[in-house]
Parts: C-alpha cells; sequence; structure tokens
C-alpha cells in the first residue's frame, strides 16, 4: 500500500527553504538585527499577518552574506522561489 504525504503549499515558499537550510529562526533573526517573531511571520499566510512564504527583500542581501559565513550558498532563485 502506497503512502500519501500531503506538503502544505507554505512549505514549499521560499521563507520555508531558506530558513531549514539555517536550521534556527532565533539565530538568522539576531544576526539580521530582527525579532523572532519576524521571522517566523515569513511562514505564515498573509491571512494570519504573515508574508505567505516569501522573504522580504530588503533581507535578501545580508541574508546571502550570513549564508556565506555559516558555510553554504544561498541564490536568488532560493530567496525568491523563481527557477531560472
Amino acid at each position: 500500500m502506497n503512502t500519501v504525504v500531503y506538503v502544505p503549499r507554505l512549505q514549499q515558499k521560499p521563507a520555508w527553504t531558506v530558513l531549514a537550510k539555517f536550521k534556527s529562526n532565533r539565530k538568522l533573526a539576531k544576526t539580521l538585527g530582527i525579532s523572532n517573531s519576524t521571522v517566523t511571520r515569513w511562514t505564515y499566510p498573509r491571512v494570519m499577518g504573515g508574508t505567505d512564504g516569501h522573504i522580504p527583500q530588503k533581507y535578501w542581501i545580508e541574508i546571502m552574506h550570513i549564508a556565506r559565513r555559516e558555510g553554504f550558498t544561498l541564490t536568488i532563485e532560493h530567496l525568491s522561489g523563481l527557477r531560472v
């Protein structure tokens, strides 16, 4: 018997991909100088006050620099959710 695994649409969005690489919302928030709740809201749907799984563009460059310091690469494609 096959098992079907449901993955919520928001977990397919860029915020989930990026935060999974960092493994800690709190550490990323502290490094960015913003609250943990701000980072967490990136994963919430708009109707719940979130950004629908998108990271605001004003953080993209700094997040890429932080990722490089942490030893992994993030690209604009990761942050935007676009596939080029």
